[in-house]
């Protein structure tokens, strides 16, 4: 049987109606969407038009802080050894160079890129020298060769203002003010305008740069100028700076940065939206320039302190003293503690720390060490009127007291009979404190130090704490970033902190005897020795050493003195003080004097002691301290010349030099060989 397929059914015409409907409706609601956005056009562009056209010129004036030239620094006499040249800066704004790392891409360096990676913050990155390899440091690396510096020393240029974390541990986050990566010529700043696009965020800053007067070599009293570090946001002296300030770093330029800095200005400038500048910026707030600093130190008295050194090593190498190479002059106002000169060979200046050549060359000759601040050595002879002032103080020796000077001392009731010798091995007979300054005698010194441990036997007050009176062991409280070094005077406590074997930690007589003539293991540097003779010099008073003098507002031209007080009073008696300022007297005028061959016929009238500091394996180190006039002290002169022999040989005509430019500042200095074998 066939099958038919079943007929088909006819569908119902479409309803016309509804479709009509239907697009009525869309049509209606394409409308109004229309509609409305044609009155939000309008309502934007015509009745808020002006609203939205100051909000973009808002957005596209930027404030552009304008650097004011730090203030000059001058020397007492008003000599420029500081001041601004004009330098055009380029400088990096940290937004626009590039923050992604892609590990895998890093080949080799890949493992160690998700190491790093993994131990930093969300939107760290490491430093350069510790991934190279990332897009910022080869965009830092063009910079560098524009500059033509090292791509080391610009990635530290730049991170620096950069850093967190801690040290060792440090990361840098790219955000922040303009980083300046050092003076631009005009040609480089040509060859990076030309292609802008190669160098994203770099601008140009015409400022002000550092100039320091090279011949008087005065780096570490004047420091230098840099960009703030994170660690300098935190202290006190750079509060409320922007990050990309330039302060002092050194010397007089870091403690007197508030008094140099001066205050930034304001300029205002239009940018389009590529950025580019339109019209012409204009001024907010004009710039203020930093007052000037007056230093107390004389430019050309440092000057001669310098060669001064260098004739005493010649001296001491024609002498015999080969190994003779360093040395250090201070210069000082025992009234005031103003520091006239502060010499050191070998010495550097401020330029220094604007190239890593320069810098790297100093560091390996050894002058960023300033011996005239933190050099410390025994004393030797110079030494022996703070024993006396001490003795002086415990009673030992009074006015008119005498003491054998005999060729040798031993302690009584000494099973061991260890001897102690004079550098003269024949007696001088029966002498007072005067004699023993003028002849260097040693025993008369030694007897004094035996004392002293017979004190400290019987439980009553020690040497030690007497001489640090006159700031021996201590900081100087100089006021430039220098970190002074603070010496030592030796004790038993100070032994049984360094040794560990009980004999070495046991105190010894010998360490008092010793330590009387300036030996022992006491340490003290050429400014502590200068300031404890200030104190002999003004009649007892300890003042502080200082360099800053006074500050001047150029705009007004008032100019305010910077004080600074004496550390303390010391208790020395007129009686004590005439025998030592005599027995000074004649160490530089008696026949039998140590350095009567230098000073005997010098004008005004010299007091002065030399030392000869032994040293173990070493030739000795040559010491000259004194001060002038005798009778109405206007200097304090303290000459080292490290393993130059004998005072009076090498040291003496040094200080010799440094008064003669300052008594007779119009006559050429001439230098003059000692003769002395005493210590």
């Amino acid at each position: 049987m066939l099958l038919r397929p079943p007929q088909p059914r006819r569908e119902p015409e479409p309803d016309g109606t509804k479709l009509a409907l239907r697009a009525a409706t869309l049509g209606i609601v394409a409308l109004v969407l229309f509609g409305v956005l044609v009155f939000r056009l309008w309502a934007l562009q015509v009745l808020r038009s002006a609203d939205y056209v100051a909000q973009a010129n808002v957005q596209n004036t930027r404030e552009i802080p304008i650097p004011p030239q730090r203030g000059n620094i001058v020397d007492r006499n008003g000599v420029t050894l500081v001041e601004n040249t004009s330098a055009i800066v380029l400088q990096v704004d940290p937004s626009t160079i590039s923050r992604s790392i892609d590990c895998a891409s890093m080949g080799d360096q890949a493992a160690t890129c998700s190491t790093l990676m993994a131990a930093l913050p969300i939107g760290a990155v490491p430093r350069c020298r510790q991934l190279p390899q990332q897009p910022r440091c080869f965009e830092l690396a063009r910079i560098a060769h524009v500059l033509r510096k090292p791509e080391r020393e610009v990635w530290r240029t730049y991170e620096r203002p950069l850093l967190n974390g801690e040290k060792g541990a440090r990361y840098v986050i790219n955000a922040g003010p303009p980083v300046a990566l050092g003076s631009a010529k005009d040609a480089q700043v040509a060859f990076v305008l030309e292609r802008r696009d190669h160098y994203p965020g770099v601008s140009f800053l015409r400022t002000y740069k550092r100039s320091y007067t090279p011949w008087p070599a005065l780096g570490k009293v004047l420091g230098y100028v840099g960009a703030i570090t994170p660690d300098e946001l935190q202290d006190p002296q750079f509060k409320d700076l922007p990050l990309n300030a330039t302060v002092g770093q050194d010397g007089v330029e870091y403690t007197y940065d508030n008094i140099l800095r001066g205050t930034p200005g304001e300029l205002n400038q239009s940018f389009d939206a590529s950025g580019h500048a339109i019209g012409q910026p204009y001024m907010v707030t004009p710039p203020q320039t930093g007052q000037e600093l007056k230093l107390t130190v004389d430019a050309k008295l440092q000057q001669t302190a310098i060669k001064a050194i260098y004739d005493g090593i010649q001296i001491a190498r024609n002498d015999g003293e080969l190994s003779a190479a360093k040395g250090a002059i201070v210069a000082m106002d025992p009234k005031t503690g103003g520091i006239l000169a502060l010499a050191s060979v070998p010495s550097y200046r401020s330029n220094i720390y604007s190239s890593t050549k320069l810098y790297k060359q100093a560091l390996r000759e050894g002058a960023l060490n300033d011996d005239a601040i933190n050099g410390l050595f025994a004393p030797g002879s110079t030494f022996k009127p703070f024993t006396a002032a001490a003795a002086w103080w415990k009673g030992f020796i009074g006015p008119g007291s005498t003491r054998e000077c005999a060729g040798s001392f031993e302690r009584p009731g000494d099973t061991s009979h260890t001897v102690f010798e004079n550098w003269d091995t024949a007696s001088s007979g029966t002498i007072d404190l005067s004699k023993a300054l003028e002849i260097s005698c040693d025993t008369f010194f030694y007897q004094l130090g035996n004392q002293f441990y017979d004190n400290y036997l019987h439980g009553q007050e020690m040497f030690p704490p007497l001489l640090r009176r006159f700031g021996f062991g201590q900081s100087v409280p100089l006021d430039i970033r220098a970190g002074t070094a603070a010496g030592l005077v030796p004790d038993p406590q100070w032994r049984e902190r360094t040794y560990t074997n009980p004999i070495d930690q046991d105190w010894q007589p010998g360490y008092d005897i010793t330590m009387a003539i300036g030996q022992s293991d006491l340490q003290v540097s050429p400014l502590q020795l200068a300031t404890a003779y200030s104190a002999l010099a003004n009649g007892g008073t300890l003042v502080t050493p200082h360099v800053a003098q006074s500050s001047t507002d150029l705009t007004t031209g008032q100019t305010t003195d910077i004080p600074f007080k004496p550390q303390r009073k010391l208790d020395l008696s007129p009686e004590f003080l005439t025998e030592v300022r005599n027995g000074l007297y004649q160490a530089t005028h008696a026949s039998d004097g140590t350095s009567t061959s230098v000073f005997g016929t010098f004008q005004p009238a010299v007091a002065g002691k030399t030392g000869t500091a032994e040293k173990a394996f070493q030739d000795p180190y040559a010491w000259w301290a004194g001060w002038a006039p005798y009778d109405d002290p206007k200097i304090v002169v303290v000459a080292l010349i490290e393993n130059g022999g004998h005072g009076g040989v090498s040291a003496a005509p040094a200080a010799r030099e440094v008064l003669q430019a300052y008594f007779h500042p119009n006559t050429q200095t001439t230098v003059v060989k000692g003769t002395d074998t005493s210590h």
